[in-house]
């Protein structure tokens, strides 16, 4: 084993005429069987030889060999830097990574996402990023869907000045029930202009469609009681003609329904001649 160990050494030391990658293993053979630091050093800093790259667990290892601090020290400043994790492009997906690995339920958060709407769609270095921290394509999917926060979002509770306005209005954070006419009832938003509401779909633009509010019959508001009072969560358009469109809030199954409500609000300013009927049910 003796004789293995000395080869090793004065292979490390003939290292110039055969030049090759100088690893961890082969300084600490170099070391124990007596190479000089000064020639374990040449070695490392000689051009023609490369250098493995190293790990914590690297350096561990040749401290408790009892490698000399000053071969250590050339063998790191030889050795190649490990590449820098990825950063994203946009810098709050450092928060949403953080807020992820919380622990908090990633259904909450892609419809958080999809509700308030981001600042920019995700790049490709975004892309990689959060891959690289294990982000599950749920949330991946909300961020590229989600509409731009420079879309207009109505107010949450719409002022008197608002009543009678034709102005367009975006509703963000709704869902179509379409009652089984697509695999599932998608998410998007309502755009309210002047007597025209149109669906904006989150994921398919074939899927839009447009509705004439003079067409309504009336509109029935769906709730539930609870202890804290009735918690409205579906809108539906009773037509004079043909189908009825129903509306629910986005964040329904956590509670939240303040964009239904806004919806709710605005239709009533703007007519108020329009009947809205509430049906509430046993919660």
């Amino acid at each position: 084993m003796r004789r293995v160990g000395l080869w090793l050494a004065l292979s490390f030391l003939a290292l110039p005429l055969a030049a090759e990658q100088i690893t961890v293993d082969k300084i600490i053979a170099a070391h124990q069987f007596g190479a000089p630091p000064e020639a374990i050093i040449a070695q490392i800093n000689d051009p023609a030889n490369t250098v493995a790259p190293l790990e914590a667990a690297d350096l561990a290892r040749l401290q408790a060999a009892g490698v000399p601090e000053a071969v250590v020290n050339a063998l790191v400043a030889r050795a190649p830097k490990p590449t820098p994790p990825a950063q994203p492009d946009n810098p709050a997906l450092v928060d949403l990574v953080r807020l992820v690995k919380s622990g908090l339920s990633e259904k909450i958060i892609a419809d958080q996402i999809r509700q308030g709407g981001v600042d920019q769609k995700p790049t490709v270095n975004d892309l990689i990023y959060l891959k690289e921290n294990g982000i599950q394509e749920v949330i991946i999917v909300a961020l590229m869907e989600a509409p731009l926060k420079k879309d207009v979002i109505v107010p949450a509770r719409p002022g008197a000045a608002a009543a009678g306005s034709s102005g367009e209005v975006v509703f963000e954070g709704l869902v179509f029930r379409h009652g089984g006419v697509f695999r599932k009832n998608p998410t998007g938003k309502l755009v309210l202009s002047g007597d025209k509401l149109a669906w904006r779909d989150a994921s398919d633009a074939s899927r839009n469609f447009e509705l004439f509010l003079k067409g309504v019959k009336q509109i029935t508001v769906t709730c539930v009681t609870r202890e804290s009072g009735n918690f409205c969560y579906q809108l539906t358009f009773d037509f004079t003609k043909g189908d009825d469109y129903e509306f629910e809030d986005a964040q329904k199954d956590v509670g939240g329904n303040e964009n239904l409500m806004r919806l709710l609000d605005v239709l009533k300013q703007r007519y108020p001649a329009l009947p809205i009927i509430e049906k509430t049910k046993k919660g």
